[in-house]
């Protein structure tokens, strides 16, 4: 008997880099984290909220959940929610975000004769980077016969 198992692995390690210009003051989003005095509050800076029409909604690609790493190349590496928010407060004209972002690959494992193996069917992730917000995307499959591995 076969059994199959579909699981999301979430990876590290995607960056991109945004530049945004404030609107009435503000990039449009709401960061918490950082150094904290106690080990256990230390979080790295996240997009805790993205106001809708600002700064950030409009360049399109910065969500909640996504680390912010650096602004304007300066690592944010051992600096406190306060030196962030006294940072940005000083940024004018554009600025550089990177930001850091996790990307979920979805995993199929099958179950034959006692043991798990990877799977080689199952849901494909695409990602696609939109580079405007006037851009119109699209993309289309096909099946191009049956692939074997010798």
């Amino acid at each position: 008997m076969l059994y199959t198992l579909c699981y999301l692995v979430y990876t590290n390690g995607s960056f991109l880099q945004v530049t945004l210009r404030k609107q009435a003051g503000s990039f449009g989003m709401v960061i918490r984290g950082g150094l904290h005095e106690k080990r256990r509050l230390r979080r790295p800076f996240v997009v805790a909220h993205v106001t809708p029409n600002g700064a950030a909604s409009c360049a399109g690609v910065i969500r909640v959940g996504d680390r912010i790493r650096a602004i304007n190349g300066a690592t944010l590496r051992g600096m406190k929610l306060p030196e962030l928010q006294a940072l940005i407060y000083r940024q004018e004209g554009d600025t550089v975000f990177t930001v850091e972002y996790d990307v979920a690959e979805h995993r199929l494992m099958e179950r034959s004769r006692g043991s798990w193996s990877r799977g080689s069917q199952g849901p494909l992730l695409v990602e696609i980077r939109r580079e405007g917000p006037d851009d119109i995307l699209g993309f289309g499959l096909n099946k191009i016969g049956h692939s074997h591995t010798p």
